[in-house]
């Protein structure tokens, strides 16, 4: 499946940040769609949980890109918490791009600490943050705590995405989130997800 969005030409500068932070909208219900003026997105495949991990707590459920119009477009689905999730949420992203070959370090990496807290703070939130508020008007944590919860996903706008990306920035990626929660000082993973998709310049 693929998106295509236009946007008008701006000024590089501060965008390879914003570059960094662009998986977080896919593993957190936010969407990564952005332009370059214009970028296409593939996904090829669904979301798969991670091998390694044999007690998730959190699972995706009837995952779809669904374009709205030109600009809109929304992640329909939900995510469900099969269990009560105490303590902070931390949650670290691992991207790998596809080059020569085989699969290297990329620069689509994150390592948050503390996701609710972060995102529910007024002043001095992280750039990713005041994006996805842009995006979608939310500002509290997306994540529900309760046993049985969910959440259904949100619907964006395509006009605020970034409006120019690195070139290097282009091709394949695998990536892999883990969400954790703290248990007596101790992180305890309770969720891991891999998506693989292609960034294209047409």
């Amino acid at each position: 499946m693929f998106f295509g969005f236009t946007s008008s030409t701006k000024s590089v500068k501060g965008n390879l940040k914003k570059m960094k932070v662009l998986l977080c909208y896919m593993f957190l219900s936010f969407c990564i769609f952005t332009v370059a003026p214009t970028l296409q997105v593939t996904m090829n495949g669904p979301f798969e949980s991670c091998p390694d991990l044999k007690n998730t707590k959190l699972e995706l459920t009837g995952l779809k890109f669904i374009q709205k119009t030109d600009n809109d477009f929304t992640l329909n689905g939900k995510y469900v918490i099969k269990e009560t999730i105490n303590g902070p949420i931390s949650l670290k992203i691992n991207s790998k791009k596809y080059e020569r070959g085989t699969w290297v370090n990329s620069m689509l990496n994150q390592n948050i600490q503390d996701l609710c807290s972060e995102m529910e703070k007024e002043e001095k939130q992280d750039e990713w943050i005041r994006m996805f508020q842009e995006w979608t008007a939310n500002k509290k944590c997306p994540f529900v705590k309760k046993q049985g919860e969910y959440k259904d996903f949100y619907v964006f706008n395509s006009k605020n995405a970034p409006d120019i990306l690195p070139p290097n920035i282009y091709g394949k990626y695998k990536s892999e989130a883990r969400f954790y929660q703290t248990i007596n000082g101790d992180l305890m993973e309770f969720g891991c997800f891999i998506v693989y998709l292609e960034l294209a310049n047409f």
